[in-house]
């Protein structure tokens, strides 16, 4: 049984029915930044099955563990062995900060233990951009929100923090501490304040954690304001990354690496 509390709520889930491997909490929760406005991180990797089956037990996790479905990170074994194989930054952050409460087998270990230190800095920005353009379209057509392209750019605003500390040799996951440690770097000038960076950050949590119902008056301006903002920001890393990644760079998250493997 799988069984944890946060936060005062007590929760209790059976592995067997569905098909669970690895139980772990992971985000604010782990790093001390939980407060009212966060949700409860939850990965799940159960055994492999179809795309169908994955979103369905998905659902009835969800359901079972009476949490709205984009708590839950939900993959299967060959998936997350696949992210793991391919130096994922994200499960970077799973293998050095998450709490496992369950483990059916080794096998998230073993997948940990194949991580590359060396993050694709350049593969995993432009990836990023082409969600934001697709976001921003959507937007211009008004197929989606103001709030809801606003929660997407700080998602990756913040992601776009994380692998500039990479690049200066910082690791460092946080919601806020990322966009802290950017502005010591003297080499970049930011394109935008902290108070900035945080006043978008609480407007994506409060979206995230009421979706349905959540609308703060947003102008369009504001939302291009940060759309320009964005392509600062993803046109400073990858400049930083073409500069340093040509060089002998040496991954700080090289420490972290099993000896037999450096």
């Amino acid at each position: 049984m799988i069984e944890f509390e946060v936060n005062n709520r007590y929760f209790k889930l059976p592995p067997y029915p569905y098909h669970i491997e690895t139980f772990a909490l992971f985000g604010s929760y782990m790093n001390e930044e939980f407060d009212e406005l966060s949700d409860i991180d939850m990965l799940i990797i159960i055994e492999d099955c179809s795309r169908q089956r994955l979103l369905y037990r998905k659902q009835q996790l969800a359901k079972a563990l009476q949490v709205p479905i984009n708590w839950l990170s939900v993959y299967t074994k060959r998936s997350f062995a696949n992210m793991c194989a391919h130096g994922d930054y994200w499960c970077w952050n799973l293998k050095l900060y998450a709490k496992i409460y369950y483990s059916k087998s080794d096998f998230i270990y073993h997948a940990f233990d194949t991580l590359t230190p060396n993050v694709e800095v350049l593969r995993l920005m432009y990836y990023d951009i082409e969600s934001i353009e697709e976001e921003y379209q959507n937007f211009i057509d008004h197929r989606v929100s103001a709030e809801e392209l606003l929660n997407l750019i700080a998602h990756y605003t913040r992601n776009a923090c994380i692998l500039l500390c990479y690049l200066n040799k910082v690791v460092d996951f946080k919601k806020y501490s990322p966009a802290k440690q950017c502005y010591t770097f003297t080499d970049i000038t930011m394109p935008f304040t902290f108070e900035d960076y945080e006043k978008l950050y609480q407007l994506k949590r409060a979206y995230k954690s009421n979706s349905q119902s959540f609308r703060y008056r947003i102008g369009y301006h504001y939302a291009y304001w940060w759309y320009e903002k964005y392509h600062e920001m993803f046109n400073i890393v990858v400049e930083k990354a073409n500069e340093i990644l040509q060089d002998d760079f040496v991954s700080p998250l090289i420490s972290f690496v099993p000896n037999e493997r450096k």
